[in-house]
């Protein structure tokens, strides 16, 4: 879906003279998911090598920051790009006929822009014609689908972190990390986030020898092993609960993909 996004909305800033080479939408919700919960748990071969977080860069890897840079666009253009894009007012630039409302720009160069911009416009046009599984504002429904699943997903979320069980084998967690390290962190998320680890390129001993601790203790007390069995429950009730909503959202994200499928298809 964010690739056929990205083909409509660079079409759509073609119609207000930009012609742009590189994504201008990248990335989503379940990468980003996905992310985060690979980062609670760090094999300890990774660990020991690159404390919490620091993997080496894939050969390849092209961040949207590189992009840009060999876009040859000038800073004021850029802005005004991504003005067309967002539907949102620029720092500064060249943006025509800024309304009072310093919440959106409604017209570029003497042409009406899409309400939310060639963003929001590529994403209506994705789901039309599509029945909308959740009220909202958002361009197309996609994101209020979105956060109604994740709004579940965060009261299957709250009810875990009350759970005794839960509770106990953190309780666990803690004492273990803490006789290994003498470091002490309210569960292994706060240890691996703790903003210190990324203050150096490098991974300091200290920062080796509690990402090692935080693994073993996990293993040890098979820490992931209870908390997602009982959160797949959790998120199992939710979804009894919630079956017709969700069988929606299902059919909307399904039929949106299969559009896109077919959009990438022919843009490429």
């Amino acid at each position: 879906m964010a690739e056929a996004t990205d083909v409509l909305a660079r079409r759509c800033l073609r119609r207000y003279g930009f012609r742009i080479e590189y994504p201008v939408v990248t990335g989503g919700v379940v990468s980003e998911l996905r992310e985060l919960d690979e980062s609670l748990f760090i094999p300890e071969k990774q660990a020991r090598k690159h404390g919490f977080s620091r993997l080496p860069e894939k050969p390849g890897k092209t961040t949207a920051k590189k992009h840009r840079r060999s876009g040859h666009l000038s800073r004021e253009e850029v802005i005004d790009m991504l003005t067309v894009l967002n539907g949102t007012p620029p720092l500064d630039g060249r943006a025509k006929d800024k309304p009072a409302s310093p919440t959106a720009v409604e017209r570029f160069e003497g042409k009406n822009l899409p309400r939310h911009g060639c963003r929001g416009e590529a994403s209506e046009k994705l789901s039309a014609g599509m029945r909308l599984p959740v009220r909202g504002q958002s361009p197309g429904g996609e994101l209020d689908a979105v956060n109604y699943v994740q709004g579940l997903r965060r009261q299957a979320s709250e009810r875990l972190e009350n759970d005794h069980r839960v509770k106990k084998v953190t309780e666990q967690w803690k004492r273990c990390f803490k006789e290994k390290t003498g470091l002490s962190y309210p569960n292994p998320y706060a240890a691996a986030r703790d903003p210190r680890w990324i203050e150096d390129d490098k991974a300091s001993s200290e920062e080796i020898s509690a990402a090692v601790a935080h693994t073993r203790c996990q293993l040890r007390l098979n820490y992931l092993g209870v908390v997602e069995s009982l959160m797949a429950a959790y998120e199992k009730r939710a979804e009894t609960q919630n079956k017709t909503d969700l069988q929606s959202v299902d059919r909307f994200f399904d039929a949106r993909i299969k559009r896109s499928e077919r959009m990438v298809r022919q843009a490429n």
